[in-house]
């Protein structure tokens, strides 16, 4: 559990092409976890018992809180947009909690920055949660694309560039994609 006496925060922003900005961010959170330090992950976008990081990362669960915020469906499903609204909106009230709980060595917000993207959050509302950050708390953020005002938050800011990729072309494989 980080402290105020700590070093201070990092702050990861990776965005651009999926799924690696999000195997950036499920990258960290093993590190961490694997270590023993306490994290808590936010997956925006992402069904329960859906990902296959989340099947690999049994065994973590002592030191990764970990909360899907899309609402469970079949494979290629769509949920109602007001179920994925709802989520998001918890995800956000349960990061800004986060902040003060003094619980975690990291907090992953993945895909935070899409829903900001695709306008389930305004982008002053990052902006002002980012704010809000204490100082200490290291915190990743990743998503499609990042506005100037959320990269001036970054210590490590990273943009994934992917010109091919197999999905382009072909069905997702289980396992392999998902």
């Amino acid at each position: 559990m980080r402290s105020e006496s700590d070093l201070p925060g990092v702050v990861s922003i990776y965005y651009g092409s999926p799924p690696e900005t999000s195997f950036a961010g499920i990258g960290q959170a093993v590190r961490l976890a694997g270590r023993r330090l306490k994290v808590l992950a936010i997956w925006y976008l992402k069904s329960p018992d859906y990902q296959g990081e989340e099947f690999g990362l049994v065994g973590l669960e002592e030191s990764l809180d970990l909360f899907p915020m899309r609402p469970p469906v079949e494979y290629g499903v769509q949920p109602e947009q007001a179920d994925i609204q709802h989520k998001v909106e918890r995800g956000l009230k349960l990061a800004r909690e986060s902040w003060q709980s003094r619980e975690y060595d990291l907090i992953v917000l993945d895909e935070i920055l899409t829903c900001c993207d695709q306008g389930m959050i305004p982008w002053e509302d990052l902006e002002a949660l980012m704010k809000e950050r204490p100082e200490y708390m290291h915190v990743t953020l990743t998503g499609t694309s990042c506005p100037e005002s959320i990269q001036a938050f970054a210590h490590t800011l990273i943009h994934f560039d992917c010109p091919r990729h197999h999905l382009q072309t072909r069905e997702a494989e289980k396992g392999f994609d998902r």
